[in-house]
């Protein structure tokens, strides 16, 4: 069997994946026994919170590139679906796409694939987001930079994987979302029925990372509904560095001007307990934790 190698520059489409689904894990919820200790975990929690609703604020554009941190598994498969449709049909951009505001998206990398039978497919991309900006509600703006890792094998024409990781920050002048931020994303899917019916049968793990003072957390399973003027509602689950698993819901939450959740609620559970949260302003937030209560910064 003979394999292929193309160059990757009619490749430049650009999965725009990342955050969120999948199980948590376990753990013996060690050391989350003081009120330092659940500020961090509270703290962790509204990053999780802001940075999916950027998630759902914008799409990514027509050609595809990777401009979209998906905050649901829906969001990430309006992505991906036809991302694995253009390596299948070849029907792909260019190599360098301009942000229809500015900057651009470059995507390097190579395919092989099998010159008898077709199959199997693997596609290695590299993509490099450079001030990357697209326009929202055309009113306004965000621009990312940073850079994707995509691998996708597909083989046979029905079943193939993807395996993707996202590193970038981004800055907006959108009302109702964090002004700035980064994302740490990576995603894991499969599908078995080909591709004209990738979008139901896609089947995806997703994993956010966040960095705390306790050291880094990995959040799954979010999920966003509502608007900024009625409030978000969010759940999510998150595992922190020691192996401590929470499970969260939030309601009501709102986004200030300067980022962060001006009002709403939430309550983090977990093993052997848990803690209630109230934003009570567009700086801080009461955490409420084994009877005691606390107004710290957000």
């Amino acid at each position: 069997m003979q394999r292929k190698k193309t160059s990757l520059g009619l490749l430049g489409f650009t999965l725009l994946l990342a955050a969120c689904g999948g199980g948590g894990s376990g753990g013996g919820d060690k050391g989350i026994s003081t009120m330092e200790d659940a500020t961090d975990v509270s703290k962790a929690f509204a990053d999780v919170a802001k940075q999916a609703l950027v998630g759902e604020a914008f799409d990514g554009p027509d050609v595809g590139i990777f401009s979209k941190p998906a905050a649901s598994d829906t969001g990430f498969k309006t992505i991906i679906a036809p991302s694995i449709r253009k390596i299948v049909n070849e029907d792909v951009p260019p190599e360098t796409v301009f942000g229809d505001c500015g900057g651009s998206s470059t995507t390097s990398g190579s395919v092989s694939y099998d010159d008898v039978n077709g199959y199997p497919v693997t596609a290695d991309l590299q993509v490099s987001l450079d001030s990357y900006c697209q326009t929202l509600d055309e009113l306004y703006s965000i621009t990312l930079d940073g850079s994707v890792a995509v691998v996708v094998d597909l083989e046979s024409e029905l079943a193939g994987s993807t395996e993707a990781e996202v590193d970038y920050s981004y800055s907006t002048d959108a009302p109702g979302l964090p002004p700035s931020g980064s994302f740490r994303q990576s995603a894991s899917c499969t599908f078995s029925n080909g591709v004209d019916n990738i979008d139901d049968d896609l089947d995806c793990t997703y994993t956010t990372y966040y960095q705390g003072t306790r050291g880094e957390y990995e959040a799954t399973d979010i999920v966003v509904t509502g608007n900024n003027d009625s409030g978000y509602d969010i759940s999510a689950t998150v595992v922190d560095a020691q192996g401590n698993s929470f499970d969260a819901m939030f309601s009501g939450l709102t986004v200030c001007a300067n980022g962060n959740i001006g009002s709403g609620s939430g309550t983090i559970n977990f093993n052997q307990g848990s803690i209630d949260l109230e934003y009570i302003s567009c700086d801080e937030m009461v955490i409420t934790f084994q009877g005691n209560a606390e107004t710290v910064a957000q």
